[in-house]
């Protein structure tokens, strides 16, 4: 009914938990904290049952889960950011609403790079809108997002940086008037990058508290032969450019003053044609270019960066055989952000991890879509105390790994959807590990492996697998793998129903009886707060397959 502090020690920390580095004061202060004994001498059955299924013994490793500021000195390129695609969506890409709340809650969940789709808006008031454009999409103020980021950083004074992605579809009037906003409303916020270029970028630690601004700055071909100053007026908006304004193409209704040069009103949306305001490029911090070769991209400035749908992603990685190499050389000095194409009009998700194992730091996903992959990048910045910026390492785990893992019990399951009635839950587990396999010398593929438990019919309270058997997984890529583990409702004659899931990296895993903690799709609110597995859980290190 019972056993000692030093029993607890040897025999299941050390022994079970294969913790060699245990202490015996550790071991009472567990006793302590869960069990009867206020010295910590005995720990008896039930409270030994309590620990089991506490976050103390999670499969997560707790010390991986911590925020750890001493991480956070290296380039920016280093690290893994969390990212959103589109991030004013509350649902599909065609006519779901765009949202102010979308990018508070993106915000508060540990999201550091947001996307702004940016519009001109109407001439009279000048405000610049930010929707999915050409869509049925509702429509939100740049200026109102921008207050959103505002309060977000004012009340966490220490956040580390926040990344605008700006997809801008503006005419250099507008384009003026979201960099006055950003000036105005951020002021000492707004990161503004130094005139002479690094090699290096800067450190998360160095830019905590600051926003800064991915888009375009003005290059070669933005810069027009002769010095010109040119002034447009909109109504009675007056925006000035310098020298480095270009045209696109031969303007059309101008009229000539002097060195002035003024526009029409119905000329200004479509036919001006320029194409970066320097007002804006000044306060840009990353350039995105045209990939040509890395080549060609790998000599530029830190600063510049690829941007590039799923598809491209996969185009030029399959370009040829070098290009996975020299993508993961590119990324260690530069940055590099990928989103979902655009035919993914359900907003649905791409599988991040060959993305992540080319070392792209910005894998920007539907963060307002509950799918697997979502909770794969839940999974993935739960590391760091859900900072946003994970170090990726990704060379720190080479080698191979296999798992085995057994489904023994779950405790306080909830009923589908989180509802907080109806009838009784029937949970299966399905366990998938998600990693990515060398297929030749330098090409590789993704992989994903489920397997799953027969059903305990009728008990979602406590449910019991006596007779469990071993999954088996052998991982191929331990530094960027994971495991989602999703617990369905099997309704006979019905649509099974998803009732939690959750994701841990396997470079993250512990070994032993550890507990396993289910999330809704925010945090863990709720039911969700005691929806557990016991798992046992062997891992062999570095496997030298043929």
């Amino acid at each position: 009914e019972s056993v000692t502090a030093t029993d607890f020690l040897q025999s299941f920390l050390v022994g079970k938990q294969g913790n060699n580095d245990a202490t015996t004061e550790e071991a009472k202060n567990i006793i302590r904290l869960y069990g009867k004994s206020e010295d910590g001498e005995t720990f008896d059955r039930m409270s030994f049952g309590e620990y089991l299924f506490s976050s103390e013994n999670d499969l997560f490793d707790p010390a991986m889960q911590k925020f750890d500021e001493s991480v956070l000195n290296m380039s920016l390129s280093e690290y893994f950011i969390n990212s959103s695609h589109n991030t004013y969506l509350t649902g599909d890409q065609l006519s779901s609403k765009s949202s102010l709340e979308a990018y508070a809650v993106a915000l508060q969940r540990g999201c550091k790079c947001l996307e702004l789709d940016c519009f001109d808006g109407h001439k009279t008031d000048g405000v610049v809108f930010v929707y999915h454009g050409f869509t049925a999409t509702s429509k939100i103020n740049f200026r109102d997002i921008v207050l959103v980021v505002k309060s977000y950083i004012a009340n966490n004074t220490k956040t580390l940086p926040i990344i605008l992605s700006l997809d801008n579809n503006c005419s250099i009037p507008f384009q003026e008037i979201m960099a006055a906003i950003l000036k105005e409303e951020l002021g000492e916020m707004l990161h503004h990058p130094k005139s002479t270029l690094d090699d290096r970028l800067p450190s998360p630690r160095e830019l905590a508290g600051k926003v800064l601004l991915k888009g375009r700055t003005i290059g070669m071909d933005d810069v027009l032969s002769e010095p010109t100053k040119i002034s447009l007026e909109l109504n009675s908006h007056r925006v000035s450019l310098n020298d480095r304004a270009s045209f696109a193409s031969p303007l059309k209704s101008p009229r000539k003053n002097g060195n002035r040069i003024v526009f029409s009103n119905d000329a200004l949306d479509t036919q001006t044609n320029i194409k970066i305001a320097p007002e804006l490029a000044e306060i840009t911090t990353f350039n995105t270019v045209r990939f040509k070769d890395f080549s060609s991209v790998d000599t530029l400035p830190a600063t510049d960066m690829l941007s590039f749908s799923e598809n491209k992603f996969l185009r030029v990685l399959n370009q040829n055989e070098e290009n996975a190499t020299l993508w993961k050389r590119y990324n260690r000095r530069h940055m590099t952000r990928t989103y979902p194409s655009g035919t993914r009009v359900d907003s649905s998700n791409f599988n991040p991890l060959l993305h992540w194992s080319k070392g792209c730091q910005m894998v920007a996903l539907n963060h307002q879509t509950d799918d697997s992959k979502m909770a794969i990048n839940d999974g993935r910045f739960r590391e760091n105390g859900g900072c946003g910026y994970i170090p990726k390492r990704l060379e720190e785990y080479p080698g191979r790994q296999n798992l085995k893992i057994k489904i023994l019990a779950g405790s306080c399951l909830p009923h589908p959807f989180g509802e907080p009635s109806g009838e009784v839950t029937s949970p299966y587990v399905i366990v998938r590990l998600y990693d990515v396999r060398t297929t030749t010398q330098t090409r590789e593929e993704m992989l994903e492996i489920d397997e799953r438990k027969t059903t305990v019919s009728d008990n979602g309270f406590c449910p019991q697998w006596p007779d469990a058997k071993d999954f088996t997984f052998k991982v191929e890529s331990a530094g960027v793998a994971m495991l989602l583990f999703t617990i369905v409702h099997a309704d006979e004659g019905f649509i099974e129903e998803k009732i939690c899931k959750t994701a841990i990296p396997v470079r993250c895993l512990r070994q032993g009886l550890r507990s396993v903690q289910f999330y809704d799709r925010n945090s863990q609110h709720g039911s969700f707060a005691f929806a557990r597995l016991l798992v046992s859980v062997d891992i062999e290190q570095h496997i030298p397959w043929k």
